[in-house]
């Protein structure tokens, strides 16, 4: 399973890694992405939304489920992958570059720092199991 070690995780199984100054690329990790299996369909916010953390703004459905994603951190949506909507296997071929779903200008710069490190990903998924 691969887990992107400049990657920070939340519980639900979103990425997030810093982009420039406040912007955050937020996606789901690969491990999410293997579980869901083949993945049909993918909605996701428009541009300017404003996210709060723990709060859905997507949904990704599969031939198996369909899951709500949770918004990492809280901040502004100032742009969408608009070719992963046109292409939803892109996430299982790329889940943590050409996968992206979202870029997230963040309120608190220091969020991220609260989630897990590749390293805790890594146990909670083992713990999880």
């Amino acid at each position: 399973m691969m887990v992107d070690a400049d990657a920070r995780y939340s519980k639900s199984h979103e990425w997030v890694k810093k982009q420039d100054g406040n912007v955050f690329l937020v996606g789901l990790s690969g491990y999410a992405v293997e579980q869901l299996g083949k993945i049909v369909y993918i909605k996701l916010p428009a541009v300017g939304k404003e996210l709060s953390r723990d709060e859905p703004f997507g949904i990704i459905e599969s031939v198996k489920s369909t899951v709500e994603l949770s918004a990492p951190l809280c901040g502004k949506i100032v742009a969408v992958n608009a070719a992963i909507g046109d292409n939803p296997a892109m996430l299982g071929k790329d889940a943590y570059g050409a996968g992206w779903l979202i870029r997230v200008e963040a309120a608190d710069l220091a969020e991220p720092d609260t989630m897990m490190d590749a390293d805790a990903y890594r146990e909670f998924l083992q713990a999880e199991g």
